[in-house]
């Protein structure tokens, strides 16, 4: 639950950065007073103000109804919303368009569906779950108006009135400004970064701090969210501190995961940011300005992009003001997701993955965190679950189509570099309280950090650990589950995939998809790691030396640990078992049994790049720009 703010000081001296492998880079000296010396110097917009505005809402009224709630607004017959484009300054952001001067060969993913683990809810389901779906999200939507919501026309109405009265933060004056598609090295946070972070901090301590509002004096003619973007169709997640909606720009009645899957409609994703327990507005404000400013000035097609920044006023005097930004919804649902859906849009089980559609994956993720390291930000919780599928809108054969992946949710990501770092590298976490992440993602030096208190790391390196963990992560479960007929574990489940950071720190890892657990240590002096299995690990590894230029290898220890080394060793099936069972399956490529995958000659550069990645030693460890330098990389065609 940990965010990153925009900016950390590093106050340790050179003598404190020895990390567990005694070498880390050299700390630098803050630049912070840089930037406050140039914010002083833009215009404030002031948090106070010295008179009461109007209620949109009588101060002393709560809604006998919400009947009578929409009716003020005129909403008994409300026309379908019209899409009002958002305010963003020189917007260069462009649809995934069929370049197909990158790839030689085309080649298609099988599309799948989301699971549905949330029920619409405004679908009129049976009684049982509907009502429970009901009462589960009214309360996370609404809060203290649940009460007055009766049934899920109750709910629809509500929610067609909440977006009447939601609003965007940005004007012609606030703008978002994205910065190039180009690795030209330019930090995220720039000038226009700095100047909305500046203005949107003063315009949202100015709504906090009212018992009243005035939309006319607020907003101007501005339009709402219902006319920009339309209504809640569904919530596809939450969390303790979040939740995210699903917005349709049609008020229709077809639902969002039907058989037919419409890659040409255009949805909106809404996430909605809530307050910590007590948390002061100065942490409210910064944790969702800095996940909105990084995550809409990206400018990448394997970076989500987030187009608006909301704020929704009260509907009643006993709600509260709600804040939300606005982001390109990906039909495809997220990677972990997807794995965990043995069938494809036309319901045929899919138990094989080629390492032709695995390698596009890893390629088109470490392109997306390449570019951000480039522009100073690190994104400090990669994994399955970040990392969303969008279908190529023009393509659909046979229920495939290409597959762009996008690294999103960047409500930990942190910035180690902006633009009045002068002649700097990289800025340090520091300070560490507890882990930034999830679990078996997090790299063994910053569990160190965590129980030392002393050593600063780098959130690049962090990252690439990260992105080591979910290539590993992705080969394992493609050899259990996605091998074709002798895949070894049949269904992949929820419990063999799922998030581990709630287990029991003795726990090893055997009969799920990660390696290990954990890479805490639980004797310092004597080196002895909690999980069993990752002290086999450092133990028995590959240690080598990459030249990036010449792509050579000096290996100084050979590896002999075999849930990396026998990665892409496939159990021969026996005659017996290659058997009629499948006799009549529509699409044989997605069952038969396929060895040359498993004997392909870029399987050993795969197994030494993954022990270059998950190296214990951050100062060693392969980065992104060498990952995608190497020839494994660079004989990977994408999907474009």
């Amino acid at each position: 639950d940990t965010y990153m703010p925009f900016f950390k000081s590093s106050k340790k001296d050179n003598n404190s950065l020895l990390s567990p492998v005694e070498k880390t880079r050299s700390n630098r000296s803050n630049s912070i007073n840089s930037i406050d010396s140039y914010s002083s110097s833009i215009h404030s917009t002031s948090s106070s103000t010295t008179s009461r505005l109007k209620s949109f809402f009588k101060s002393n009224s709560t809604p006998a109804g919400i009947d009578s709630e929409l009716y003020k607004l005129n909403l008994n017959h409300t026309p379908s919303p019209t899409v009002i484009p958002t305010i963003i300054e020189s917007d260069s952001f462009e649809e995934e368009s069929g370049d197909e001067s990158d790839c030689e060969e085309e080649h298609l993913h099988p599309i799948k569906l989301r699971n549905k683990y949330i029920e619409s809810y405004f679908s009129d389901k049976e009684t049982g779950n509907a009502i429970n779906a009901l009462n589960h999200f009214s309360s996370a939507l609404f809060g203290a108006l649940n009460k007055k919501i009766k049934d899920h026309n109750d709910l629809k109405k509500l929610s067609i009135l909440e977006s009447h009265n939601t609003y965007s933060l940005l004007n012609d004056d606030y703008k978002i400004s994205r910065i190039s598609k180009s690795w030209d090295g330019k930090s995220v946070i720039g000038v226009a970064q700095l100047e909305l972070i500046k203005n949107l901090t003063g315009k949202i301590n100015r709504l906090l701090s009212l018992k009243t509002f005035n939309v006319g004096e607020l907003f101007g003619d501005q339009k709402s969210m219902y006319y920009k973007y339309g209504t809640v169709k569904k919530v596809i997640g939450k969390g303790a501190y979040g939740l995210i909606k699903i917005i349709d720009p049609v008020n229709s009645t077809e639902s969002i995961d039907g058989i037919k899957l419409n890659l040409n409609k255009k949805l909106y994703a809404i996430k909605q940011w809530f307050p910590k327990n007590h948390e002061s507005n100065d942490k409210f404000i910064e944790r969702i300005l800095s996940e909105f400013i990084i995550q809409s000035s990206l400018n990448n097609k394997h970076v989500t992009h987030t187009i608006d920044l909301l704020c929704t006023l009260p509907v009643s005097s006993d709600d509260r003001l709600k804040f939300s930004q606005v982001m390109t919804y990906h039909k495809g649902s997220d990677l972990y997701t997807y794995l965990i859906n043995p069938f494809d849009v036309k319901n045929r089980k899919i138990n094989y993955l080629s390492l032709d559609e695995l390698d596009c994956w890893i390629k088109q993720i470490s392109m997306g965190l390449d570019y951000m390291h480039n522009h100073g930000v690190s994104h400090c919780d990669l994994k399955l679950e970040n990392i969303l599928i969008n279908y190529h809108h023009s393509q659909e054969l046979n229920g495939k189509a290409k597959m762009i992946l996008k690294i999103a949710d960047f409500g930990k990501s942190f910035v180690f570099r902006t633009k009045f770092d002068y002649g700097e590298d990289e800025q340090y976490l520091t300070d560490l309280i507890h882990p930034i992440g999830t679990k078996p993602y997090i790299p063994p030096e910053e569990y160190h950090s965590v129980q030392t208190n002393n050593h600063p790391i780098s959130s690049i390196m962090k990252d690439c650990w990260s992105l080591g963990i979910l290539i590993l992560v992705l080969f394992n479960i493609r050899k259990k589950y996605y091998s074709g007929k002798n895949a070894i574990e049949g269904y992949i489940t929820d419990d063999k995939i799922h998030d581990l950071s709630d287990t029991n720190d003795n726990n090893t890892t055997t009969d799920n998809v990660f390696v290990w657990e954990s890479t805490e240590l639980k004797n310092i002096p004597k080196k002895q790691y909690k999980d069993r299995m990752f002290g086999e690990y450092v133990q028995n590894r590959l240690i080598s030396e990459y030249d990036s230029k010449t792509k050579e290898w000096l290996i100084t220890q050979k590896s002999n640990f075999k849930p990396i080394d026998e990665l892409f060793n496939l159990p021969k099936l026996n005659d017996d078992d290659d058997s009629d069972d499948d006799e009549g399956c529509e699409d044989d490529y997605y069952n038969e049994v396929r060895y040359d995958d498993f004997d392909d000659e870029l399987n050993e550069l795969r197994i030494m790049i993954i022990y270059k990645l998950l190296d214990i030693d951050p100062c060693t460890r392969m980065t992104t720009s060498q990952l995608l330098s190497s020839d494994w990389m660079k004989s990977v065609d994408i999907c474009n």
